[in-house]
């Protein structure tokens, strides 16, 4: 079984999911092996540091690396073929595509794979018509990076923000501001629609009409198909509901899942927006925050 550590709530829970595997480990309690992945964060390193975990531990190192260039490589061809398919079905294109695209995107990646995943997910999200397109536009902006950072990220932060810029000048100020909001929580547990409508004094409408642009960074789930636990008045918020109806926390729960949840797509995404060096020609920090 294997776990992403470093995407857990918190540290304590970090420490507390190594303690039990480990325990479960030293007591041969369960018929598993366990591959726990996570960066070399302070805190991880310590939490396995004790001779009654480190010593049923082998450490694998796994350095970010040009070394693994053929898999990312045949990961890309195989997904662009997939991309091709589903728009063209048994139709061919008259060349081959991409062509020499796809080593200059593996260049760029420096041994990153979520930087390939972010850029199939990008150009994938574009209508039948313009996948083409949307590849060029990343290697455009590839060779012309606009954002200073550190260089192991410096191509991913200039595909964030390429997909970033793209959305329309309209809503680009809340688009701004839902993003500055959700950089202030967690990386991995989902938000409730509801409560970001609130914060930002917008309808759940305008929320997803936001949403249709940075979707390639942000991932969306339909509140569940489940009915309500206690009759109660739409119209009216928890606190104004019939006396009658006593307080219960699956009403609350129900009702804060009304319009769904949404969460980054993954981890880089928020450490991209909550650095102020790495995200700044995106949005203006201070600006956004005076207004929250």
């Amino acid at each position: 079984m294997g776990t992403r550590l470093d995407e857990c709530v918190s540290k304590d829970a970090q420490a507390e999911i190594v303690k039990l595997i480990g325990s479960c480990v030293q007591h041969q309690s369960t018929p598993l092996q366990w591959a726990i992945l996570s960066r070399e964060e302070p805190w991880v390193i310590s939490t396995f540091a004790p001779p009654h975990i480190s010593s049923h531990c082998q450490v694998i190192y796994l350095p970010i690396s040009c070394d693994i260039n053929r898999e990312i490589e045949a990961y890309m061809h195989g997904e662009f073929k997939s991309i091709v398919h589903h728009r063209l079905g048994n139709m061919a294109l008259s060349s081959p595509w991409p062509t020499d695209d796809i080593q200059n995107l593996v260049d760029g990646a420096a041994g990153l794979f979520i930087y390939a995943a972010t850029i199939l997910r990008f150009i994938n999200s574009h209508l039948h018509s313009g996948f083409r397109e949307a590849l060029q536009a990343v290697l455009d902006f590839i060779v012309n990076p606009r954002l200073h950072s550190l260089p192991v990220f410096a191509n991913l932060d200039r595909l964030y923000a390429l997909i970033l810029q793209g959305v329309p000048a309209d809503i680009s100020y809340l688009t701004n501001l839902l993003l500055y909001r959700m950089s202030w929580g967690s990386p991995v547990n989902p938000f409730y629609v509801v409560s970001l409508c609130n914060q930002l004094s917008i309808s759940e409408t305008v929320f997803k009409s936001i949403c249709c642009y940075p979707h390639v960074v942000l991932v969306y789930h339909d509140p569940p198909a489940q009915p309500f636990a206690w009759d109660f008045d739409s119209g009216c918020s928890y606190l104004e509901q019939d006396t009658s109806l006593k307080p219960n926390i699956t009403l609350n729960d129900q009702l804060l899942q009304a319009h769904g949840t949404i969460r980054f797509l993954n981890k880089s995404v928020y450490d991209f927006l909550g650095d102020h060096e790495r995200s700044g020609s995106i949005f203006n920090h201070s600006d956004i925050s005076v207004q929250l």
